[in-house]
């Protein structure tokens, strides 16, 4: 995971080793150089003729330009001294980038023109492609003439890339901020020693003067805070696109959840970087405040502030709110006036309302103290109740285990401050309607609940095993008590009702309807558990998989069959592989009866049906594990380790280093493929019949279904050109990496929220009508004179004997027609139920349409979806 992070100042080390590097190489030099001497080494190189790379000019551009960045963030701030030794190390490399690129010059105009390259080549000026194409000019155009084994250098680079800085975003107010010289401060010792600053390698092509050490501590700080602001303002980008509908709650709560493990991980690699004594949030937030922040008004010259004390309260609040300080104060004054191990109880709390509509930095600050006193009240309580081993909140966030373990503690790690600043992010975002998230999980637990019910019901009603029951038992107790249930009302009924409060000012699931991430994260949670045992259901008794293979059957066999859209939606997730256990789908008999029968083990259950010893048993096929459907969902394949404590009985883990394991899966996922699984929700065409599938789709759609098809075509390239670039130098910044598990959790979303209970129900009934259609031919078999007894799993017995029926061509033809009426009519009735449910689940209008007092979302889980009831 180290390798796999990009962050600002990774980025621009990399740049910078790779010049200093390529530097000490063509000036074939056995020690390294200091920075002073770069601009005589260039002059000499090309003085000698050597060929300078393009990728080398644009590097050294990069690192010019970073370095600029730096300088001008510092003279905003009239850091001037900061900003002097940024200049330094600018003028050196602006007049090597001037050399280098005036012997560019002169010699393009004595060659002759290169051929040009392509739009899509001319493109390439990201830091990964750079380095890729790097390494192959580096190569070909050694000094010395010959190829050269870089496998030295890219030692020498990793040594120089540093572990991924810290990643908070925060969005940065636009406009200049005004100062003064800063204060004169003082650097220790320890501070300048290259021993003590880990942000150096001892093997550096180049040296650095003391002084330039020191500047590269601010530079590391600056770089630190630029990828806070990014992930801050990504974040809060996410949380927009749920606001307006475009993201669903589990997919940016997620993302969110994710983007606070980088904050986890990134302060650790910062502390590694820095000296001891700087690596607190109070001595950073201090160096840059008061040295660099509240120091940096000029009152002689900044004559708007001069009389106006507000406006310089403004900028103050600026400089704070820049660097969370405001956060960290509140977190503070908790720890300060809160004894440990007591549980907060303000009756005031009871009433309040907050205000989101802030002028003011006042009216802001108190906003969002009073957003951070509601949460961390309400973490005393979760604080308590974590005392017992057995509570364990499904996909608990990491916002909320941070601040429970502040509070256990007492001690305020510097990513729980940029934590807290998303959090009332998140809050200011939804205003009031941060209780829609909470709506959503209730949603999500009826839901859950209805689908589980039904479908044990229906085991009973039919006098089936369900080898999976406890596991169904265990899912809807899950609902009752962490969704239907207020986990923590019991314990703050008993907090107030001692305090002299009425129950009647007592507020319901006040906890969950403040906190939208682990809302989110619980949904999150029960979609990757309802898929997972889902998947599991549709495999026993063998219903889905006899239904897929009957359904292709007459398909091949009756052309002008009705598209069964459920059924086709299964097969497009799961694949021809996994269905039929071919590259395509079997299209005549005898493909049919192999293919079946590889799938399902068919043989091998007639034979533990034949044998004496199994009467009255359920058969069940060999190397069953192998056999039937899996997960087709990465992110279910990822996650249900951490999140599904019931199955693994573990403690829950991390999940980043995961995320490579995504990419990788990507890098052979067919996107075309997810393109068109996206866009059957709104096609009446099939997916199943093989390379016709795209064109049979845009020829069926409106000019509005065509350019959303196209936008997904255009999506699934832009995934394709991260995972190129992904499996090309196994690096991604922060954002890509959080913007590809958000895209990849929203496009799963209908994956992850297929109802494999119903369309199982339905399969059994199906191959139940079938076998009965075809009870006499059936009985023509060896030791099925008797007919087919579904209690004991035999029913995917059905289309193996039909199969076998149809290679005769003399019954083919009257099979066909007859297995043809039954299945129409179960696929013209309900041939699309899921389909429509997923949509409808998925509707936002349909679930913010019921948020009113009087009504309750429910999913009736009997092929009219999503249904309100009053």
């Amino acid at each position: 995971m180290e390798a796999l992070l990009v962050n600002t100042y990774t980025a621009y080390k990399t740049r910078e080793s790779k010049v200093f590097s390529w530097l000490k190489e063509a000036s074939q030099l056995d020690a390294p150089f200091r920075v002073n001497q770069i601009p005589i080494l260039a002059k000499s190189i090309v003085k000698k003729g050597l060929a300078i790379p393009d990728t080398i000019v644009q590097l050294l551009g990069d690192v010019v330009s970073k370095r600029k960045e730096a300088r001008e963030w510092y003279k905003q701030r009239r850091v001037e001294d900061m900003a002097s030794g940024h200049a330094h190390i600018i003028k050196v490399l602006e007049e090597t980038l001037a050399t280098f690129r005036s012997a560019k010059v002169s010699t393009a105009a004595t060659s002759p023109a290169p051929k040009p390259l392509s739009d899509k080549k001319s493109e390439v000026t990201n830091l990964f492609d750079l380095l890729k194409i790097d390494e192959a000019r580096n190569k070909s155009q050694d000094p010395s003439g010959e190829d050269t084994d870089d496998e030295n250098a890219t030692a020498e680079d990793q040594k120089l890339v540093r572990p991924n800085q810290k990643a908070k975003g925060k969005k940065i107010k636009s406009g200049k901020r005004k100062g003064k010289p800063r204060k004169e401060f003082k650097v220790s010792k320890a501070k300048t020693k290259r021993d003590k600053f880990a942000g150096f390698s001892d093997n550096s092509p180049a040296i650095y003067d003391e002084e330039d050490e020191f500047d590269e501590f601010y530079f590391i700080v600056y770089c630190f805070f630029q990828d806070f602001n990014k992930i801050r303002e990504y974040i809060q980008e996410r949380w927009c696109d749920y606001q307006d509908g475009l993201l669903g709650l589990s997919a940016v709560a997620l993302t969110t959840n994710n983007a606070l493990e980088l904050l986890q991980r990134a302060e650790k690699e910062l502390l590694m970087m820095i000296p001891p004594e700087d690596g607190t949030y109070e001595a950073l937030s201090s160096m840059l405040f008061y040295d660099v922040g509240l120091a940096h008004v000029d009152y002689s010259k900044d004559t708007k502030l001069k009389d106006d004390n507000e406006a310089l309260q403004e900028s103050f609040y600026e400089e704070a709110d820049f660097l969370c300080l405001p956060r960290y104060w509140d977190l503070c004054q908790w720890i300060e006036n809160t004894p440990p191990n007591k549980i907060a109880a303000d009756p005031r709390r009871l009433d309040e309302k907050l205000e989101y509509e802030a002028a003011s930095h006042t009216e802001k600050m108190d906003r969002d103290k009073s957003i951070m006193h509601e949460i961390i009240s309400e973490c005393t309580l979760l604080k308590a109740m974590h005392n017992d081993p057995t509570f364990i909140p499904p996909g608990e966030d990491e916002f909320t285990l941070g601040i429970v373990q502040m509070l256990k503690t007492r001690d305020i790690p510097i990513w729980l401050v940029f934590a807290s600043q998303i959090y009332c992010d998140i809050r200011y975002i939804l205003e009031e309607e941060v209780t829609r998230c909470h709506e959503e999980l209730l949603a999500t637990g009826h839901r859950v609940r209805s689908i589980l019910q039904r479908y044990r019901d229906f085991f009973v009603k039919h006098d089936l095993h369900d080898f999976l029951q406890d596991f169904v038992e265990t899912r809807i107790d899950e609902v009752e008590c962490w969704v239907t249930e207020d986990f923590c009302g019991p314990v703050r009924e008993r907090l107030w009702t001692s305090h002299g409060i009425p129950k009647a000012r007592i507020e319901p699931y006040y906890y969950l309807r403040r906190q939208p991430l682990l809302c989110g994260m619980m949904v999150f949670r029960f979609s990757l558990t309802m898929n997972d045992l889902g998947v599991k259901i549709s495999n026993g008794y063998g219903g889905t998989i006899g239904a897929a293979h009957l359904y292709n059957a007459i398909r091949h066999e009756l052309p002008d069959f009705p598209y069964w859209m459920d059924m086709e939606a299964l097969m497009l997730m799961h694949g021809s592989q996994r269905i039929f256990r071919r590259d395509q789908p079997p299209s005549n008999c005898g493909q049919y009866t192999r293919s079946y029968d590889r799938t399902t083990g068919i043989s091998d259950m007639i034979e533990q049906r034949m044998a004496k010893n199994m009467s009255g048993r359920v058969i069940q096929p060999k190397n069953v594990e192998d056999r039937g459907l899996i997960s087709a969902s990465i992110v279910c394949s990822m996650y249900l380790g951490r999140f599904d404590f019931v199955y693994e009985g573990r403690a829950p883990q991390k999940t980043l280093p995961d995320i490579e394991r995504l990419l990788n899966e990507m890098a052979n996922d067919e996107m075309e493929d997810m393109a068109e699984g996206l866009r059957l929700l709104g096609s009446n065409k099939s997916l199943l019949l093989g390379s016709s599938t795209i064109a049979a789709i845009e020829a069926g759609s409106s000019a509005n279904d065509a350019t959303v098809h196209q936008a997904l075509k255009q999506k699934a390239f832009k995934d394709e050109t991260l995972v190129r670039q992904y499996q090309n130098t196994g690096r991604l910044t922060m954002i890509q990496l959080l913007n590809t598990l958000c895209t990849r959790v929203a496009r799963e979303s209908y994956t992850l929220n297929f109802n494999y209970f119903s369309f199982q129900e339905r399969c059994l009934l199906l191959l139940k009508a079938v076998s009965e259609e075809f009870t006499s031919e059936i009985k023509t078999f060896p030791d099925f004179e008797e007919g087919l007894f579904w209690d004991r799993g035999e029913l995917p017995c059905v289309p193996y004997f039909l199969f076998r029926l149809m290679e005769d061509d003399s019954k083919k033809a009257d099979i066909v027609e007859r297995l043809g009426k039954v299945m129409k009519k179960v696929v013209e009735e309900e041939g699309d139920w899921e389909v429509v449910a997923v949509k409808k689940l998925f509707d936002r209008e349909t679930v913010a349409g019921t948020t009113s007092a009087n009504k309750q979302l429910l999913w009736t889980a009997d092929g009219d979806g999503v249904g309100v009831v009053g």
